[in-house]
């Protein structure tokens, strides 16, 4: 439309090639409301006009429900099909709310290691969780886990599992790299609360951030006997070489008075030389004692 032409100029225009729009004023049938419709103009159907829906800002529903009065729908397929809706919309309704207004679980998570290192997770998880509540157990009795038979880590594992139950957690983060090589899969299947470890999220970063595909692991000898490490790291990339080495001295000189000692410095140096000499570009610390002594 040419800019400057008014409402008199566009009725103009559309008379064009009607010589009988003179004599009457030109309206604008509402097409899109029954452009299927080709009936004869004989049923006494009204035609809305510009006027008319200024009128009635409600025109097109009305002329719409009259249409479906005309096509005359049998009622029990209409009454289905209404039913249907509503409940459609009510489980809609309902879904959602059930997705956001559940009851929120207040039982705390419970957390445990062989001492002090499973502190490192807890940090973690209050810093990501801070809405919830922790139990914490450390069991310094037994200390250290690394240099025992796999079987009675287990045996350890299931106890504190189970006592953790008891005390009504909700979920079971075991804190410990060699308990977790040793019992994890026991104790998801014995106890009623999930139960997760620390092996999987530490492999499947180490064979994301190798660029050489060349990764150590620093562990207790327990952990490194398992063997869960290799099974993880090749099942995610089975062309990435793991130097495994036990380190046996650490827990304890870590668990000490002076854990930044010089003994224990040169415990971390001699452990890494082997890494070194391999080429290793990724270091996995296999026990959650050993972040606590990273600078």
């Amino acid at each position: 439309m040419p800019a400057g032409v008014g409402c008199e100029d566009r009725v103009a225009l559309g008379e064009v090639g009607r010589p009988e729009a003179r004599d009457e004023p030109f309206v604008a049938a509402a097409e899109p409301v029954e452009h299927h419709d080709h009936r004869p103009p004989t049923c006494g159907r009204r035609t809305i006009g510009h006027d008319q829906a200024r009128v009635d800002p409600d025109a097109v529903v009305h002329r719409q429900r009259e249409l479906r009065s005309l096509a005359g729908p049998r009622r029990d397929e209409s009454d289905r099909d209404g039913e249907g809706n509503r409940q459609q919309t009510t489980h809609e309704v309902y879904s959602v709310t059930r997705r956001y207004d559940r009851r929120v679980d207040s039982r705390p998570v419970g957390v445990f290691d062989s001492g002090v290192g499973g502190l490192t997770v807890l940090h973690e998880c209050l810093v990501t969780m801070p809405h919830e509540d922790f139990v914490y157990l450390g069991d310094h009795a037994r200390l250290p886990y690394g240099p025992r038979p796999l079987e009675e880590v287990r045996r350890f594992a299931r106890e504190i599992g189970f006592y953790l139950q008891e005390q009504g957690v909700k979920l079971v983060v075991n804190a410990c790299n060699t308990a977790t090589s040793a019992a994890l899969p026991q104790l998801q299947e014995e106890l009623a609360v999930p139960v997760v470890g620390v092996l999987a999220p530490e492999a499947h970063a180490a064979v994301q951030a190798t660029r050489n595909r060349c990764v150590g692991l620093l562990a207790t000898e327990g952990t490194v006997e398992a063997g869960r490490y290799r099974e993880l790291v090749q099942a995610l990339d089975a062309g990435v070489e793991l130097v495994q080495v036990a380190c046996p001295r650490l827990v304890p000189l870590i668990e000490s008075d002076d854990p930044f000692s010089v003994e224990t410095t040169e415990a971390v140096r001699g452990y890494a030389a082997p890494l070194k000499e391999a080429g290793v570009d990724t270091v996995i610390l296999g026990c959650t004692h050993y972040p606590l002594i990273r600078r």
